[in-house]
């Protein structure tokens, strides 16, 4: 949490995942259950009280956003691409994240496009407010586990473009 005071994590609830949330000092424990089947990689964004997590519904996976406090839910990406492994950058205005998608950076694709053959993932940047996507990386090789760093100028991320996992660096802002 922005405080540090909570912990959340996604764990099965029944049929479907939950995002619970955990006092550390209390250990008091509430469980969100946002009727999905799969919730993962949950993200406190800094500054607020909204988690962002990769969901799926039962066809989609999408990046969602969801507010504590009003206990409402938002698809940002609502697309059949594949996106995953999110990050904040620490002012809390923008997501970083792996997709299969190319150059496509509208959301709200549902149907696979004609032609559409991908394996490999790049690093996006999602802007919260406008849901603008900007693609930062854009190579024939896999990049994954991107991580801002705290002044929001470095941005690392693992890449096997040398043919095996390795850590890079590239500035950003």
């Amino acid at each position: 949490s922005p405080r540090g005071d909570k912990i959340a994590f996604a764990a099965k609830s029944g049929k479907s995942d939950a995002i619970y949330i955990v006092d550390i000092e209390t250990n008091k424990k509430t469980k969100h259950r946002l009727n999905m089947e799969g919730i993962f990689r949950p993200a406190w964004r800094p500054g607020h009280n909204e988690i962002a997590f990769i969901g799926n519904n039962g066809k989609f996976s999408d990046i969602y956003i969801y507010n504590l406090d009003t206990k409402k839910m938002k698809n940002l990406t609502q697309d059949w691409f594949t996106d995953d492994q999110i990050s904040w950058h620490p002012n809390g205005n923008f997501l970083y994240f792996i997709s299969d998608r190319n150059n496509r950076l509208e959301t709200g694709i549902i149907d696979k496009p004609e032609n559409y053959l991908s394996y490999q993932t790049d690093i996006y940047r999602l802007e919260i407010e406008s849901s603008a996507i900007e693609r930062l990386t854009d190579s024939a090789y896999n990049e994954m586990y991107p991580c801002v760093s705290s002044d929001g100028h470095m941005l690392a991320y693992i890449s096997d473009k040398s043919g095996i996992n390795n850590i890079y660096i590239q500035r950003i802002g």
